[in-house]
């Protein structure tokens, strides 16, 4: 089964002619590696960081 392709472009907007971040960046693996977004919870898939919303 082939594996679906990362869709980068769902967690940005354009906002005033800017583009703007939906979600947060992961503390412990740095910038560029996004937090995921949980009906309970915030987690990075590279660290295991996760925060309770």
């Amino acid at each position: 089964m082939a594996k679906k392709p990362y869709q980068i472009w769902k967690l940005y907007e354009v906002k005033d002619g800017k583009l703007v971040r939906k979600n947060k960046f992961s503390p412990k693996a740095g910038e560029g590696h996004f937090l995921a977004e949980h009906s309970d919870r915030r987690s990075c898939g590279k660290s295991g960081y996760m925060e309770k919303k």
